[in-house]
């Protein structure tokens, strides 16, 4: 509440977390630093023009770029094709999966969209 009580477009605050859960509607950009060097550097906008994220059944037919185990399927993200509509960001999702995938991931936002 502090946080979103103080922003303002003149101001630029640097938030760094594990804790991600509440910051959706707190960011504008995502910047994920690993042993040191920045891996991904996205605003929420190109994220959501990019990338789908998805639940999914173990046999699924999409390319998935990234998925995680979870209750009744799979969490996954996948390069946004033509037609698809918006998805809520997960953004632990996509926490981990820049951290396991980086190359692929970012490889969606240099190829206009697709892998």
């Amino acid at each position: 509440k502090i946080m979103a009580a103080t922003d303002t477009n003149d101001r630029c605050v640097v938030i760094s977390t594990h804790q991600v859960r509440d910051l959706n509607t707190l960011i504008d950009r995502i910047t994920v630093l690993h042993s040191g060097n920045i891996i991904f550097d996205q605003t929420l906008g190109s994220i959501n023009e990019k990338l789908s994220f998805i639940k999914t059944e173990p046999d699924h037919n999409q390319p998935i770029l990234y998925s995680e185990e979870i209750l009744g399927g799979h969490a996954a993200i996948a390069a946004k094709e033509a037609g698809d509509g918006d998805s809520l960001i997960d953004l632990e999702l996509l926490f981990n999966g820049v951290i396991q995938e980086t190359e692929l991931i970012n490889q969606v936002f240099q190829n206009g969209g697709r892998s």
